[in-house]
């Protein structure tokens, strides 16, 4: 199967646009672009969501902190969280590293979670025999709330980066749909060695891409600086 290379999860972070040829076919032949996330710092020509009129700056959606090198609950709030929100998103998460503590330790703003001391921990209610074990998180690896936005920790976010991430769901809401070719016949699985002799030496493969399906669902926030560089991925 071959994917594209500059994945879903580069593109999260990418944004200058770059590596947006997204190959969608098993043999490279077809190729198409697509439009990275949002990120303009004068433009304005979005329509009004909710009441809510775009100004400058709305749409820049990779931002630094405003000082320092550790973001502020307003940095949270301005700079990451209501990106997502303007476009309409209700169901906003953020991401961040397994290693960054940075919102856990914005005093009065983060709210951890009640369940966050381990799946395993054994609560009495009176008697031995009553004992219970504690729920499961609704999230996987949820440490607590920022702003009422659940704060998820994951491998796929680099050290001292952020990615707010609107999950309403629903086809006009997705941050990512995969693209295949716009021809039926060659979509789905391709024959590229062909064996005169049933079952033998014969390769199909698959190709798709992954491309932004709504430019506004994603935003990124570089915790420690106040300019934002692409973080090497790998």
């Amino acid at each position: 199967m071959y994917t594209n290379g500059f994945g879903y999860i580069k593109r999260m972070f990418d944004h200058k646009g770059n590596g947006r040829t997204v190959i969608i076919d098993s043999q490279a032949k077809y190729q198409t672009t697509s439009l990275p996330f949002w990120n303009s710092a004068t433009g304005t020509n979005v329509p009004a969501i909710n009441g809510y009129t775009f100004v400058a700056g709305d749409l820049q959606h990779y931002n630094g902190v405003a000082t320092g090198t550790i973001p502020t609950g307003t940095d949270v709030r301005t700079r990451l969280i209501d990106k997502v929100r303007h476009h309409g998103f209700n169901q906003i998460e953020i991401w961040v590293s397994p290693y960054d503590y940075s919102l856990e330790a914005l005093t009065g703003i983060f709210v951890p979670a009640d369940n966050q001391i381990g799946r395993s921990l054994m609560t009495a209610t009176g008697t031995a025999t009553n004992e219970r074990m504690r729920p499961f998180s609704p999230w996987e690896n949820l440490v607590g709330f920022v702003y009422n936005c659940p704060i998820i920790k994951t491998p796929i976010v680099p050290p001292n980066y952020a990615i707010a991430v609107g999950t309403d769901g629903g086809a006009l809401k997705a941050p990512f749909l995969s693209r295949q070719h716009p021809i039926a016949s060659l979509q789905g699985l391709q024959t590229e060695v062909k064996s005169n002799f049933p079952l033998e030496n014969t390769i199909m493969t698959e190709g798709f891409g992954y491309a932004p399906n709504h430019r506004g669902a994603v935003a990124v926030l570089q915790m420690n600086s106040t300019t934002y560089t692409v973080p090497t991925i790998v």
